[in-house]
């Protein structure tokens, strides 16, 4: 007898870029993610985008957001700012900068018990040389 494979919703999530543009906050998003049976909520790190730019976020809020997933059996993740940041960059004051702000999402996921984190390192614009010699004195 031939089985049809199940698919554990539990494994997948959905990212709050996903809500982008909309006034649903956190909770909301929780009660959506549960609702679908989905295991993982993704929150997005940026300023000014409707989602949860970890200065803005108080330790009660960021202990009360932990419970809320608790309760909800959903896991969280974080998407770490990306805008306006590249940890690539040779440019020390904005590789800085860029560094300053990650460690500000980490510790975010650290409060909230999230395991898992999205980084995007940023990238070298494309008119720079790509041999080893001029990225170990950029490095310098």
């Amino acid at each position: 007898m031939e089985t049809t494979p199940t698919l554990e919703l539990a494994r997948f999530g959905a990212g709050s870029t996903l809500f982008l543009g909309s006034r649903e906050s956190p909770r909301e998003l929780l009660e959506v993610v549960s609702e679908l049976g989905l295991g993982y909520l993704e929150l997005l790190c940026e300023p000014g985008l409707g989602s949860l730019y970890p200065r803005e976020v108080s330790r009660g809020e960021r202990a009360n957001l932990r419970r809320a997933f608790q309760a909800k059996g959903i896991k969280p993740t974080i998407h770490a700012t990306f805008y306006e940041t590249n940890l690539a960059s040779l440019n020390p004051l904005i590789r800085e900068a860029s560094l300053r702000q990650l460690l500000e999402c980490l510790r975010f996921a650290h409060d909230l018990e999230a395991r898992i984190v999205v980084v995007h390192a940023g990238e070298l614009p494309s008119g720079y040389p790509q041999d080893q010699e001029f990225l170990v004195q950029a490095r310098g």
